[in-house]
């Protein structure tokens, strides 16, 4: 918040600056405003700042404030008005910002057409300056979960549907999203109702992606709901290569185990996959992998069938398999204190089974739960008590070593499905490949969680609900693309930034995240004194890293130091 002083003849004003200089000129280098002047047209009747400056300034607050409510947006503009007088050149209303203004401009940005005609304009644009890599794409969706009541459902974007997070009875909306690797940065928002399937979203989306790439020589990465034998055949008949992990209902448990029966069988076929440090060198034994082949073929209905040869491709993690014999090692000791219990004679405060049914019931129950059926072999024996009554008991239990040992081979393993040929993707590469999932996933992460918060919306109008997805987009390829350009010039330098990472002031790195990035321009101050009319203006000095950052994405050195010259 500005902070101003007076008193006899001195006044003392101050401005955070942070990190609003950085990210202004970051969108201007980016053409975001213009470009969305170009596209988005302003009717006769809007005065004041453009549409594309609107934005511009609105994109600042979202990644600067991390909140996305409409009505505080005019505040911290008329709080920042001197700095973007400034740096846009342009004198600003306190109008100009107002949340019945941006509730207009979300409206515009609602329209389907203006989104495409966006995407493709920004998208090109990028393309042009920054030589962005377009080999593969990733496709994904996420649940949106709000707290809406609608009387109509017939006609509705929020509705009730299918949510793997804990929100029972709340409407939703399903953001499906095609992102580019390696950067995770989103090509393509699609926003459709609550109620769909990822698996009827997957081949639009990649229209989409494809046709603002014009190409379809892509490989299309996704997760196992990709993996449907449809959605693998349009890819093939779409001229496009793929690459997912099958399920139950792509690869059967059937086909599955003969495949791993004779994997196992043969581990002189593995091949063995390192992780790598920046050097280049192998450190770490990550995953084995090993090969397959089949044939496959799509019927569509009406069209000619597809036939392809589908590479399948094994691999085991060290990760998840230590993880699975861990929780399997826990299952057994649960079950063990289970069985125990039923194991003690029958006497006070103790209940035992009457009949031998009864207690064969609760130890398949147990066996059940645990997942350990046929792994373990129970016993069950009959006792007389001293009235002449008779109980059954668990007399002795044990696991059966050889299936067990069979079972714990079989862990730790997934299949990924591909049509590239190892010329084009080697099957230890797949596993890189496919692991860059973690960065598709922090893109939602950062959409719902770390900095944009689209939980709760604020909104009813459910075109306005399209719109501020669209925009909040918008703000993730900003993102994105900032920390992959901050990265490709790190590694082109061969540098390293120290300091981002404030609880270790001398660590350095050479793939900062943007947060970091950000966060680590607080404070810095734009200070004006007035000494009996004389005015004098400060602003903090910058660190030598934040200088470095300047110079990495090719802005201004005295971006923040030109901000303490009179204004012109």
């Amino acid at each position: 918040m500005n902070e101003q002083t007076k008193t006899l003849g001195l006044a003392v004003y101050s401005e955070p600056l942070d990190d609003i200089p950085l990210l202004i000129n970051i969108i201007k280098e980016m053409g975001i405003g213009e470009l969305i002047d170009g596209c988005v047209k302003a009717d006769l009747h809007w005065e004041g700042a453009s549409i594309g400056t609107v934005i511009s300034i609105w994109l600042c607050y979202l990644l600067s404030t991390q909140d996305h409510r409409l009505v505080a947006v005019r505040e911290w503009v008329m709080e920042h008005r001197e700095l973007f007088k400034r740096e846009l050149g342009i004198e600003l209303r306190p109008t100009d910002c107002s949340d019945d203004r941006l509730a207009i401009i979300l409206s515009r940005l609602g329209q389907v057409g203006n989104q495409r005609r966006l995407d493709k304009a920004l998208l090109e644009h990028w393309w042009t300056i920054y030589a962005l890599p377009t080999e593969t794409i990733r496709l994904d969706g996420t649940v949106v979960s709000v707290y809406h009541e609608r009387e109509d459902d017939a006609d509705t974007l929020l509705k009730f549907g299918f949510n793997p997070a804990p929100r029972e009875g709340m409407r939703q909306f399903k953001v499906m999203m095609a992102t580019l690797d390696p950067l995770g940065m989103p090509l393509t928002a699609q926003t459709v109702s609550g109620e769909h399937g990822d698996d009827l979203l997957y081949i639009p989306s990649y229209e989409q992606a494809v046709d603002l790439l014009g190409s379809r020589d892509v490989l299309v990465v996704g997760d196992s709901k990709m993996s449907s034998l449809a959605i693998r055949g349009q890819l093939i008949q779409r001229g496009s290569r793929y690459l997912c992990p099958l399920n139950e209902n792509t690869l059967p448990g059937k086909e599955r185990l003969g495949h791993l029966t004779d994997i196992l069988a043969h581990p002189d076929s593995w091949q063995s996959v390192y992780r790598q440090d920046q050097q280049g060198r192998q450190t770490e034994l990550i995953a084995v992998v090993v090969e397959r082949e089949r044939s496959q073929r799509w019927a569509p209905k009406g069209g000619e069938p597809v036939y392809w040869k589908e590479r399948l491709i094994f691999v085991r993690s060290v990760q998840l398999r230590a993880s699975q014999l861990h929780r399997l090692e826990r299952r057994w000791q649960r079950l063990q204190t289970q069985l125990e219990k039923l194991r003690q004679p029958p006497g006070p405060g103790r209940k035992s089974a009457c009949t031998d049914e009864g207690l064969r019931k609760k130890v398949q129950t147990l066996l059940k739960q645990t997942g350990l059926t046929h792994l373990v072999e129970v016993n069950l024996i009959h006792r007389i008590l001293l009235h002449g009554q008779s109980r059954w008991i668990v007399d002795s239990y044990a696991r059966d070593e050889v299936r067990w040992q069979a079972y714990c081979d079989r862990l730790g393993w997934r299949v990924y499905a591909t049509n590239t040929t190892p010329t084009e993707l080697e099957a230890t590469a797949s596993v890189g490949v496919y692991r860059h999932q973690v960065l598709h996933e922090r893109t939602f992460s950062r959409l719902k969680t770390r900095r944009f918060n689209i939980q709760p919306v604020f909104l009813r109008d459910e075109q306005r609900i399209v719109g501020l997805t669209w925009l909040l987009v918008l703000a993730l390829r900003i993102l994105t693309l900032t920390e992959f350009r901050l990265r490709q010039a790190l590694k082109q330098a061969d540098a390293d930034l120290i300091g981002l990472n404030p609880a270790a002031p001398s660590q350095t790195t050479q793939q900062p995240t943007v947060d970091r990035l950000l966060a680590f321009f607080h404070p810095i101050y734009l200070t004006v004194i007035d000494i009996d009319g004389q005015t004098r203006r400060y602003v903090t000095q910058l660190s030598p890293t934040q200088r470095q950052i300047l110079a990495l994405l090719s802005l201004p050195e005295d971006l923040y130091a030109r901000l303490a010259l009179p204004p012109p």
